[in-house]
């Protein structure tokens, strides 16, 4: 990022409000894995994924990506992200990459004030194949650590399989997965017990957590696969300063998601 993209971020940052929402775009091979109906859901088989944060620069945004990253680690022994190295925005890889880039990964530009864009990819059945994250390298509020860590957290979410916690119709309130933020609220540094919890039905185990979820939490939407063996939610990933709105369309064949 150069220094005439920062001095842009920073005048923009006049024009950003006192609200961060996120809005969903969603593009899927059926209809089938919607973190609403109680059926099957998208997952990683190996409840792991490696992620490539160096097209993060200044490289002091790849510390605070992997710090959110060691946040998700500590809270759940389950699943686990660890690092790797890919091609930026590569769909075939197998690797989450992070990074700023002007457009999203399909070279289109962030609508309205959209921060942040991760596209999905994922087979009929429901099993990953690829997800990437991108930063929107004109949005100011991202230069600040403690929002540009939550913001990572909170993508790092819907990698693993998150979806919103407030996507079935809870408020969500005090959850790293909430649609909506405000600006002025304290800063989450770390995953809170709903994500904890949808995370822990997507992939089964142990917590750093006592297990207490907030009232008007939703376990980031989840729900688990018939018969009792987990699966993953739907990957709906950041947006920034505007109005949240879902918005699908589906189609057959192999699915892909692009979760703004």
């Amino acid at each position: 990022m150069t220094r005439a993209i920062v001095l842009a971020a920073a005048l923009a940052w006049l024009r950003v409000g006192p609200v961060a929402a996120y809005e969903l775009e969603r593009v899927g091979a059926n209809n089938a894995f919607d973190p609403c109906s109680g059926g099957p859901q998208i997952f990683w088989p190996s409840a792991t994924v490696a992620v490539d944060v160096s097209f993060l620069q200044p490289s002091q945004f790849q510390t605070y990506a992997n710090q959110a990253q060691q946040r998700w680690n500590q809270a759940i022994s389950s699943f686990h992200f660890t690092s790797g190295r890919g091609n930026f925005c590569d769909s075939s890889d197998g690797i989450t990459s992070m990074g700023f880039k002007d457009t999203d990964c399909s070279n289109k530009p962030y609508a309205g004030q959209i921060v942040s864009i991760t596209r999905l990819f994922y087979r009929s059945d429901g099993t990953l194949i690829d997800a990437d994250s991108t930063f929107d390298v004109n949005v100011p509020a991202l230069t600040d650590p403690a929002l540009f860590t939550q913001i990572a957290m909170h993508e790092l979410g819907h990698v693993l399989g998150l979806a919103h916690s407030d996507a079935c119709g809870a408020n969500g309130r005090g959850t790293l997965m909430q649609a909506v933020t405000n600006l002025s609220d304290p800063r989450l540094d770390r995953p809170q017990p709903d994500d904890i919890a949808g995370a822990l039905a997507i992939y089964p185990g142990s917590s750093s957590g006592d297990g207490t979820v907030p009232p008007g939490a939703n376990s980031c939407a989840v729900a688990r696969r018939a018969g009792g063996s987990s699966a993953l939610a739907l990957l709906f990933p950041l947006v920034l300063i505007g109005i949240a709105r879902a918005r699908s369309a589906r189609r057959t064949g192999p699915g892909v998601e692009a979760s703004r």
